[in-house]
């Protein structure tokens, strides 16, 4: 073949040259040989060569297929887990309630029998290799969002759950209000202190002033329907029944309820049974209170009379049976800008006016039971019975400019003390008090 110089040489080709052996002549056919020789060896050389760079380029290309297949199959996968999550009728991250309970186990359910599928799809260990590790991240993600989804449900439904069962035992009660359906509540509320503590985080003294709370509401409510209904004996046995269980507030409520209907009762029995009669009628047919009074004390003794007047009226005047000690009682109220009801109601409970009674195992003395230091302060004689009776309309009206002008919490601290009734807001809730209370006030 001519080689006219257009076309490249073999040796050009093959991009190689020989190298001649100089030991051999040239022309002569071992040069000849040696240089077909190298020429071959090129030739093998970059055949090989060529031979690598198509099998490199092979498992690249089959490299980046296996990667797309992983890729495609991610996608599938994760196509498929949004629709496990958020199906708006089924997705285990949208549960609601007690429905999200075991939500998570579910979704771990479903990622194994998943994986297993999409794993097979898989051609070789590197690609499942690849897919676990593309997959891993965001199936851990999707899992904390169902945990969280079905914690906060469940919690939320077992919360309701306590909340709902108190409200109905409530109701229940309410059907027929006392102390036996009050505490048939307290036991309810008891018996979910375990739960609330569980599901709220709440500590013992948390959980114990919440179910407080809620006692003291349906004590309250319970005492409204039996003061409308003017049952006097249900409201006490109500009030002894929370003592210890609702707050201080609920209970004093319940307590000036109950003293109110039973003076209420007390004073429309009594107006109604002198209301007709002609012997307490004027000579115009009008109602009089002060011959109703007269003919009740005639009948019951002179301690009735004070509460006929509260309701039927009368003014200052017989308190005691005693002339004296009621100009006593009168006067001292008078100089003291105080009602002289209420002063001799206190000396009627304290001692039923009695002022030479012995003195109290605490100290106090005479008819308005003053100790001695308050006494002191109020600058009189306790052992004067003008003096007594002075002191102690003195220190009532200290009482009530205290208080505000609220005579049942004056009357309170007469018998427990200021403090006591600050530190409780009211009549504090002890027996003796509370007793106090009810009988002064039906007496004024």
């Amino acid at each position: 073949m001519v080689n006219n110089g257009n076309i490249p040489t073999y040796q050009q080709q093959a991009g190689y040259t020989a190298t001649i052996n100089p030991t051999v002549p040239q022309g002569s056919p071992a040069a000849f040989g040696t240089t077909v020789a190298k020429e071959q060896a090129g030739f093998n050389e970059n055949l090989a060569k060529l031979g690598d760079t198509i099998a490199q380029h092979a498992i690249k290309m089959q490299q980046q297929e296996d990667d797309n297949a992983v890729v495609r199959q991610e996608n599938l996968l994760r196509s498929y887990m949004n629709e496990v999550l958020y199906d708006p009728n089924n997705g285990l991250a949208v549960q609601k309630g007690h429905k999200a309970n075991g939500a998570t186990v579910k979704f771990d359910e479903v990622v194994d029998k998943t994986m297993q599928d999409a794993m097979s799809n898989m051609g070789s260990d590197i690609m499942r290799t690849k897919l676990a590790e593309r997959t891993s991240s965001w199936l851990g993600q999707y899992r904390n969002i169902i945990s969280r989804n079905e914690g906060e449900e469940v919690r939320t439904a077992y919360i309701q759950d306590i909340k709902t069962n108190y409200t109905n035992a409530a109701e229940v009660a309410m059907k027929n209000p006392g102390a036996n359906s009050f505490l048939t509540l307290v036991m309810q509320a008891q018996t979910n202190k375990a739960d609330y503590m569980h599901w709220e985080g709440w500590s013992s003294e948390t959980t114990d002033q919440v179910i407080q709370e809620m006692l003291s509401k349906s004590y309250e409510e319970m005492a409204e329907i039996l003061y409308s209904s003017g049952d006097t004996q249900g409201l006490f046995d109500l009030f002894e029944a929370g003592h210890g269980k609702v707050t201080t507030d609920a209970e004093v409520k319940v307590s000036k309820m109950s003293n109110e209907i039973k003076t209420k009762q007390v004073g429309f029995q009594i107006a109604s049974k002198y209301a007709n009669d002609p012997e307490c009628r004027n000579a115009d047919g009008t109602f009089n209170a002060v011959k109703a009074r007269e003919k009740l004390e005639a009948e019951k003794g002179p301690n009735a009379k004070k509460t006929v007047r509260k309701f039927v009226g009368g003014g200052s005047g017989g308190y005691s049976g005693d002339s004296s000690t009621d100009s006593m009682i009168n006067s001292a109220a008078a100089a003291n800008s105080v009602d002289p009801l209420l002063v001799a109601a206190i000396a009627s409970v304290e001692t039923g006016y009695n002022q030479n009674i012995k003195p109290s195992s605490a100290g106090a003395i005479g008819m308005m039971q003053l100790m001695p230091d308050t006494a002191a302060g109020l600058g009189v004689d306790p052992n004067d019975k003008a003096g007594n009776i002075n002191g102690g309309a003195k220190y009532i009206k200290e009482l009530l400019d205290t208080f505000g002008g609220d005579t049942t919490k004056a009357i309170a601290a007469y018998n427990a003390g200021p403090q006591a009734v600050k530190d409780y807001g009211g009549t504090p809730p002890y027996p003796e008090t509370q007793a106090y209370v009810q009988k002064s006030s039906g007496c004024i």
